[in-house]
């Protein structure tokens, strides 16, 4: 038994090293090329990219991390579920009605979601919609709901979503669902 202990303290050791050698060679490679940092607020949160490269210049880079976030941005206007147009939010507006038209990257996601679901047992839920608006997280005065409204919006979370991959259309069940 006690060798078994010595060999795990070993392995955290060994692990423990090798992390703090490869931060001391990361800031030696890094403080060797220059550090462009830009950030933006984009999918409801703040996004920070950071990057260097040996080869690239300033102008070089800055140029690299405008493309990355012009690639969140493309997410963001189909995904997002306050940007007027988005197929996010025409899934919301089609809500208890019929499934609206999204593009293989929304089918993709809503998949994604519905295996996360089905791992997690449920805790994951995209249909959440129903529950943030009732706390109304964007308003700067969040107060508590009633407790009638949790039981009742509780119970639509998890409804029946129209998702049909092979039509490439996604829908909720219920208006009060949308996510």
């Amino acid at each position: 038994m006690r060798h078994v202990h010595s060999f795990w303290f070993l392995l955290a050791f060994a692990a423990i090293a090798a992390i703090v050698l490869v931060s001391f060679l990361h800031k030696d490679l890094a403080s060797e090329a220059p550090i462009v940092k830009i950030d933006n607020f984009l999918l409801g949160t703040l996004v920070e990219i950071q990057a260097w490269d040996e080869e690239l210049d300033d102008s070089g880079l800055r140029r690299a991390i405008q493309q990355a976030f012009d690639e969140i941005r493309k997410v963001e206007r189909e995904m997002s579920m306050n940007i007027a147009g988005s197929l996010v939010q025409k899934i919301n507006e089609s809500a208890g009605r019929a499934p609206a038209p999204v593009s293989p990257s929304v089918i993709s996601v809503l998949d994604s979601a519905r295996r996360v679901s089905e791992l997690s047992g449920g805790a994951f839920d995209v249909t959440i919609g129903a529950v943030y608006r009732l706390w109304d997280f964007t308003s700067d005065d969040i107060a508590r709901p009633p407790v009638e409204s949790h039981a009742r919006d509780l119970c639509r979370l998890g409804s029946a979503s129209a998702f049909q991959p092979a039509a490439r259309t996604a829908g909720v069940g219920s208006p009060t669902s949308r996510g």
